[in-house]
Parts: C-alpha cells; sequence; structure tokens
C-alpha cells in the first residue's frame, strides 16, 4: 500500500457516514441532550409516556428579579416535580444582566392528565407586582 492511501479510504468512508452522523445528532438535539424528552417554552397540552422524566423550558432573568414560579402544582400522582436549574444563555457571563433558560424537571408517575401554572413573578420587595407572563401546561401520560 502507497503511503497516503489510508488517509484517502478514511475520507471516502467519512463521506458515506456523514449523513447518518448528522440525523443523529439532530435527533438527540431535540431531545435535550441527554435523552430527556424537553418542552420549549410550551403552551397548551404535552404529551409524555409513564416512566420517563421531561423538562420544560421558560426564559427568564433573574437579574432583574423575575423568576418562574409555580402558581399550581401538577398532581403528585400523576407527574413529580424533581427540581429546576438556571442556566445563563451563552456569553452571559460577560455581560451585566444577561437573561438564560430555567431548566424545570419532571417524571411522569402514571397514566392520568394534570394541569400546572406557572407565572413569571417579580420576587423583590415589591408586593402585588402582576406577572410577565404566565403559562398554562396540561400534561397528558399515557401508559
Amino acid at each position: 500500500m502507497r503511503a497516503g492511501a489510508g488517509a484517502g479510504i478514511f475520507h471516502a468512508a467519512l463521506r458515506r457516514l456523514w449523513p447518518i452522523v448528522a440525523v443523529t445528532v439532530a435527533v438527540v438535539a431535540g431531545c435535550g441532550g441527554d435523552g430527556t424528552k424537553t418542552f420549549e417554552d410550551p403552551r397548551g397540552e404535552i404529551s409524555v409516556e409513564s416512566g420517563e422524566e421531561f423538562r420544560i423550558e421558560l426564559s427568564e432573568n433573574p437579574s432583574t428579579g423575575y423568576f418562574w414560579r409555580f402558581r399550581v402544582r401538577p398532581d403528585r400522582s400523576v407527574v413529580r416535580y424533581l427540581g429546576s436549574d438556571f442556566e445563563l444563555e451563552p456569553g452571559g457571563e460577560d455581560r451585566a444582566g444577561a437573561g438564560g433558560t430555567r431548566k424545570l424537571r419532571f417524571k411522569a408517575v402514571m397514566p392520568g392528565r394534570t394541569m400546572m401554572l406557572l407565572a413569571n413573578v417579580f420576587t423583590g420587595g415589591e408586593r402585588g407586582r402582576r406577572p410577565v407572563a404566565v403559562r398554562r401546561i396540561e400534561v397528558d401520560v399515557s401508559g
């Protein structure tokens, strides 16, 4: 075998495999990257399978005093709330007042339907401020 022939074979194989790699990356990205079903800024109804973990992602800017809070939590016998994380938007660590994404984690416990109500509310010193956004989310859990 002449020198450099292996590189040609490698590049030919890579050209054939590239579409498969691209589709795989796209599918994983739609699942939240870690296999968790992700709903970005949902409104209305979402559907999940019993036993499945899922995530709801909402834009948030806690530096302004606004946070997403439950007004009504989902029925724990159908959907269990696991917690939340906040992820700063890319480059946000270099900018004062940058926003990001609130990631609420859940597990579908058993088949059924439940509703949750989330509000983006001011948590500073002023009482009685109206939420800047509200999300009513119906969760349909199938068996």
